[in-house]
């Protein structure tokens, strides 16, 4: 079945780019590698995770792969994953029925 409509999720600004409140770094979804390591909050906070996005793929997968899409593929090769299980990161899913 077609869905009816499609939507991309890179044009959500919610899903993109890298912030921080008083206790967390917060990374969207939709953050390229590219702008996740371009970001000064990474590097003054994240730097294990950086280092990890940074020997991520080519530069084509830096500038269209997310961090949102290396977490949700699973793959054996999930770079980010190791460094933000050690991170003690926390995922937060939304959808029309609620936050989990």
């Amino acid at each position: 079945m077609l869905a009816a409509q499609l939507v991309c999720l890179e044009r959500i600004d919610e899903l993109c780019g890298v912030s921080e409140d008083e206790d967390n770094v917060r990374i969207g979804a939709c953050t390229t590698h590219e702008q996740f390591l371009a970001a000064s909050l990474v590097r003054d906070h994240l730097s294990v995770l950086s280092q990890a996005v940074r020997h991520l793929g080519s530069p084509p997968i830096s500038r269209l792969g997310t961090v949102g899409g290396n977490i949700r593929t699973a793959s054996p090769a999930g770079d980010t994953l190791p460094p933000l299980f050690v991170l003690q990161a926390e995922v937060e899913v939304r959808s029309r029925d609620g936050v989990r």
